[in-house]
């Protein structure tokens, strides 16, 4: 056996296991081709630096403190208070904590890592609305749950998803943005299984 060569206990009943998984894993988009573009060639900073943005002219300085200054706030209504968890039309078992809930709210949410997790308002494809949590990535990327942004309930990809990191309560201290493209994978959007119950606004 040359050192090079690889070796695996896989059947080929296995292997073909592994194909499929690997197609339900393919990427599917919310835009159509002609919005699509390529982040790579799009993409003017430098890619695999670790820097928060390898972007020309980014002040790195003003989004790490940046915020910290709790001017805005939202008007929570009691509509947007009772908004349900978007899992809740998903499904039939409600999602929980695993184990015992020892969860603590950390107030102000405005250093790092509590920065980063994000309160989602999402407008569904049939207009109705739902909350989930998302997370940052990185500079541009908030990771979240593939029903999040594609529900089989609502027939399709969000409308919209109005992003606020580190909301806490009522105070939004960096403002939020509104995302209106979407990805997932193709084991969600097309074969509803939750094992692929991921993607990203």
């Amino acid at each position: 056996m040359s050192e090079n060569e690889i070796v695996s206990n896989q059947t080929n009943q296995g292997k073909e296991i592994e194909r499929e998984d690997q197609q339900l894993h393919e990427i599917t988009s919310s835009e159509t081709p002609s919005q699509s573009i390529d982040s790579e060639e799009q993409f003017e900073g430098m890619m695999g630096r670790g820097e928060i943005e390898a972007v020309s002219g980014f002040n790195k300085f003003r989004a790490l403190n940046d915020g910290l200054d709790f001017d805005e706030k939202i008007l929570v209504t009691e509509d947007l208070e009772n908004l349900p968890d978007a899992g809740a039309g998903e499904f039939q078992i409600p999602e929980s904590v695993c184990g015992s809930d020892d969860r603590i709210r950390i107030s102000p949410a405005t250093n790092i890592p509590w920065r980063w997790i994000c309160q989602l308002i999402i407008t569904k494809a049939d207009a109705s609305q739902s909350r989930c949590t998302g997370w940052f990535i990185g500079p541009r990327t908030v990771i979240t749950s593939g029903h999040c942004v594609y529900s089989h309930s609502a027939n399709g990809w969000a409308q919209k998803i109005e992003v606020f990191p580190g909301m806490d309560e009522n105070e939004a201290p960096f403002g939020s943005q509104v995302a209106t493209s979407f990805r997932s994978v193709k084991g969600w959007t097309e074969e509803d299984d939750d094992d692929f119950d991921y993607g990203t606004p």
